[in-house]
């Protein structure tokens, strides 16, 4: 019925699905010295997504465009970062919207990466190309340093042939850093594998308890992560202050799987420590 299509005059389109949701976005947040801990305060990369996917009337997935803005980059790596879909990478028509600087990003014709089963797409290579000079290394990690205001991109990814969204997964799929331009050193979400040009041998190193065999990956023994994925907008920590000291009960979701305080984001009364938690300039 036209009344309930998006598209009433296009009859390969029918409607549209957004993640978080119509309006919000969520964010990324990564610790960029995987397989060490580093000072895990998760603002070495703070990127802020919004994903629109098109669907026809068999509920399948004709294209989706995701709008992204890097708000910080608490680090001195030069990191870049993509997510991979399950798919066919030749069944893409085209991507647009990507953004490189550096020459270790090997791309198909289709804008989707070589090397890859499954489809890949590599958003930038470095995050500091897709944010403005702070006149520091910290980019908005700082209350001490001005604040670059971030700029808006979106990425196109249309397909040949709609595709199952059993096949591809949702939003926001597989995303992951890339570390200082090392294509094989990739960090992706707890429990999410790499792609195919991961390295593995920095599984199982320093504080990394990766175990394949039983499903586990980039987490340490105790499970805790070195990347997140939030429906919000996330408030992240000030520089070099573990989100240990900024998220009273971050240890405690991390550690039980999720099944504790999965709302230990929130600001809540005692959930935050609040001098610890970085606050941009009212505009």
């Amino acid at each position: 019925n036209d009344k309930l299509d998006d598209y009433p005059n296009d009859a390969t389109r029918a409607y549209n699905v957004y993640y978080p949701n119509k309006t919000d976005w969520g964010t990324l947040a990564f610790e960029d010295l995987w397989p060490g801990m580093g000072d895990y305060d998760f603002n070495d990369l703070v990127l802020d997504y919004h994903f629109k996917s098109v669907l026809n009337a068999s509920n399948k997935l004709v294209e989706f465009y995701t709008k992204y803005s890097v708000r910080a980059v608490g680090a001195s790596l030069k990191n870049g970062f993509g997510f991979e879909l399950g798919g066919d990478p030749s069944n893409v028509q085209s991507v647009t919207g990507t953004h490189y600087t550096s020459n270790y990003v090997h791309n198909n014709a289709n804008g989707t990466e070589q090397g890859q089963s499954n489809t890949v797409v590599i958003l930038f290579d470095n995050a500091f190309s897709m944010i403005g000079n702070s006149g520091s290394a910290f980019v908005n990690t700082k209350e001490n340093v001005p604040y670059v205001q971030p700029d808006t991109n979106t990425l196109h990814v249309l397909y040949k042939n709609p595709v199952n969204v059993k096949t591809t997964g949702t939003a926001p799929y597989n995303p992951f850093l890339i570390v200082n331009g090392d294509r094989g050193k990739e960090v992706h979400l707890a429990g999410q594998k790499p792609t195919d040009l991961a390295d593995p041998s920095f599984f199982g190193t320093m504080a990394d308890a990766t175990n394949p065999a039983t499903g586990k990956y980039y987490q340490t023994a105790s499970n805790l992560p070195w990347a997140l994925d939030l429906p919000v907008s996330f408030a992240y920590p000030v520089e070099t202050v573990d989100i240990l000291n900024a998220y009273n009960y971050f240890a405690d979701w991390a550690q039980s799987g999720g099944i504790q305080y999965p709302d230990w984001y929130k600001d809540k009364p005692g959930y935050r420590v609040s001098a610890n938690i970085y606050t941009p300039p009212a505009k």
